[in-house]
């Protein structure tokens, strides 16, 4: 009877840790997309397209926004976000996907990067 308990325990602990840190091994459940957005479609956009082009692409934005860290050597004047955490009342923590695209003041394509946040 005692080893059961120390078992019982044991997958409780166990499960308390990996659920605690679940976004960390499925960041996708913590991310939220635009309605046309895909990774491969993403793929496609290129340096020196449009925005128009971009959008015919990958859909509309959660935002599009005048980029406010910029110094006199940058080149992007705007960036969009085709990704967003989601939020959560379960997780201090989360780990999520974004997916951004920097402008230059013309509204072609600098810079396209993407990766994992740890918030």
């Amino acid at each position: 009877m005692k080893k059961l308990l120390i078992s019982i325990l044991l997958i409780f602990l166990i499960s308390i840790l990996f659920l605690r840190n679940i976004e960390f091994f499925f960041p996708n459940l913590f991310t939220s997309y635009s309605e046309k957005f895909t990774k491969e479609k993403f793929e496609k956009i290129k340096v020196g397209m449009t925005k128009k082009e971009v959008d015919s692409i990958l859909g509309k934005p959660f935002f599009f926004r005048e980029n406010e860290v910029l110094d006199d050597t940058q080149n992007a004047k705007f960036e969009a976000s085709y990704s967003k955490q989601k939020s959560d009342l379960f997780f201090i923590f989360e780990y999520w996907h974004f997916f951004f695209i920097q402008y230059d003041k013309n509204l072609l394509v600098v810079e396209k990067f993407s990766g994992t946040e740890y918030d």
